[in-house]
């Protein structure tokens, strides 16, 4: 996995800083005026805590992403509404064999194993699917490449969560502390939520070291993540199996 950054808007800590003061200012205040305050860290940590978090909406950043599951993508990443994202499509961009997240836990041949079986299933349906297309499907017979696009586009439902994918993807400082802060509530992807994480930090680090406190305050903080669908759907058989079983 790596992250890129490949811009952001100013130094984070001067911005959500100067547009808190402005506030309850005569005037406005730029970044460049609350550089070298005196109380700027203290004022951004109670910004923090008293949850006057719009101020940390304005700095934005745009990363470069290679490498991530699409578990943590969906988990993670798009889980909310607060970012821009421009993802490679498993419709239009061919999986390649090497695309696969493989976990630290669990004997990598075993994951191996299981990748190769799935892409072979996916290479194959990609090939059975070309003929019906072209023949039930008149508007994707232009191109012998249209209608493999086409056969691509259902072979991709066969492909794991831990396939891999690349995008850009922007956001704004209080979500990226909530993605520091949020990767305890991802059992199910957690060591490479946690990495990702760290990556993250480190970069927000190198462009103001002003903001660790911020970083350390998420950290603490308590985490509630939508569950997902399967895990309800197991609860709610468990218990009709409990009712059935007093019966």
């Amino acid at each position: 996995m790596e992250i890129q950054l490949l811009g952001y808007t100013g130094t984070p800590s001067d911005l959500a800083v100067a547009s808190a003061r402005s506030c309850y200012s005569p005037t406005p205040l730029l970044p460049k005026e609350v550089q070298n305050w005196s109380k700027k860290s203290e004022l951004l940590l109670s910004l923090f805590r008293a949850g006057h978090h719009t101020t940390l909406i304005h700095p934005h950043f745009t990363f470069l992403i290679t490498g991530v599951s699409r578990l943590l993508i969906w988990r993670l990443l798009h889980s909310h509404p607060f970012y821009n994202s421009e993802q490679v499509s498993q419709r239009y961009a061919k999986v390649s064999p090497d695309s696969f997240y493989y976990p630290p836990e669990g004997e990598r041949s075993r994951w191996e194993s299981f990748y190769q079986r799935i892409y072979r299933g996916y290479l194959q349906l990609i090939d059975l699917l070309k003929e019906p297309i072209w023949e039930r499907l008149p508007k994707f017979r232009r191109t012998p490449k249209e209608t493999e696009k086409r056969a691509q586009e259902f072979a991709r439902y066969l492909l794991p969560m831990g396939t891999t994918a690349h995008l850009y993807h922007t956001i704004n400082l209080l979500t990226a502390l909530r993605y520091i802060g949020g990767v305890k509530a991802i059992p199910e992807g957690e060591t490479e939520a946690r990495e990702f994480a760290e990556k993250l930090e480190k970069i927000l680090l190198q462009i103001d070291p002003s903001i660790a406190p911020l970083i350390e305050e998420a950290k603490g903080a308590r985490v509630e993540f939508p569950e997902i669908g399967l895990e309800r759907w197991k609860r709610e058989k468990m218990a009709q199996r409990a009712q059935r079983e007093k019966r």
